[in-house]
């Protein structure tokens, strides 16, 4: 007989579709969350709990991680054992990330980013112009900031003076 915990899991999954659905609980990231005394766990990420079931124990600092990229997906034949760094990669792989303009942070934009780097003026007066400090404007232009835009193909001749 099925233990009734997880009889309750698989009552939340909508399995009409190659990704079975997550249609219980969420977190606040968005992912299913199912809250059952289960292993050494009480709360689940449901895609963990899914990989649990079909595989076993996940190892200490162990990530579930999506083929399909849909987080609401728990078939396990999607879901796959990585570590951190092989979820970054696949978030940067997949477009999830939120460098540049993505980032909730950001004041500036690429085109803002393009012109600072091809522009002769100051640290001090680019910071000015697009209101961040002239710290950031410096490691902009070195590449150490928004190092995911190409540098542009600098000029050699000297411009001409501003009037």
């Amino acid at each position: 007989m099925m233990d009734e915990r997880v009889k309750r899991f698989w009552s939340n999954i909508d399995t009409r579709s190659k990704c079975w659905l997550w249609t219980g609980g969420m977190t606040a990231r968005g992912y299913g969350a199912f809250a059952v005394v289960y292993g050494r766990h009480k709360f689940w990420r449901a895609h963990r709990f899914a990989w649990f079931l079909a595989n076993g124990p996940i190892p200490k600092g162990g990530q579930i991680l999506h083929t399909c990229d849909n987080r609401f997906c728990v078939n396990p034949e999607h879901l796959y054992l990585g570590d951190t760094d092989a979820n970054m990669r696949d978030m940067v792989q997949n477009g999830r990330s939120m460098t540049g303009e993505r980032h909730w942070k950001a004041k500036l934009t690429e085109n803002d980013v393009t012109a600072i780097r091809l522009s002769n003026k100051s640290d001090s007066q680019l910071g000015a112009k697009y209101d961040v400090d002239a710290s950031h404007i410096h490691k902009i232009k070195s590449g150490e900031r928004w190092g995911h835009l190409p540098m542009p193909a600098l000029v050699h001749e000297r411009p001409a003076p501003e009037e």
